[in-house]
């Protein structure tokens, strides 16, 4: 088990501090020498009700989702309208987003320049056909 580094309690001193409180302890007490404030020691008590014992366990601080992260469907459409060499600007309006939005993916996609782009096929130029004589 991975404890945080400035974790004032794990686990097992939360089920001691449950414990206490459900044989009649005064929460602020259980707190006190547990080592933990009286509103954590609600929060744990209030988690351990809902969850029971696995509420008691730690979780990771880690955001359950990136708010700025774009779908990958619109990443997909940013990428295949620069292909067809539409500027920013252009994927921008076509699509509905901010101007820096879509600068910032195609930074990070290697395309913010046109000349990334697999070079555009030459026109096709008419050979002039001079008459035999």
């Amino acid at each position: 088990m991975n404890i945080y580094k400035n974790a004032r309690s794990c686990p097992a001193s939360r089920e001691l501090l449950v414990r206490r409180v459900s044989k009649g302890v005064p929460v602020d007490k259980a707190a006190e020498a547990i080592g933990l404030s009286e509103r954590q020691a609600y929060r744990w008590l209030r988690r351990f009700r809902t969850e029971g014992l696995s509420g008691l366990a730690d979780r990771p601080s880690r955001p359950h989702r990136i708010a700025r992260k774009l779908p990958d469907t619109q990443l997909q459409a940013i990428l295949a309208l620069r292909r067809q060499r539409c500027t920013g600007p252009q994927i921008a309006f076509v699509l509905e987003l901010p101007r820096s939005t879509v600068a910032r993916w195609l930074r990070r996609s290697g395309l913010q320049r046109l000349a990334a782009l697999e070079p555009r096929e030459a026109p096709r130029r008419y050979e002039r056909r001079h008459p035999e004589h």
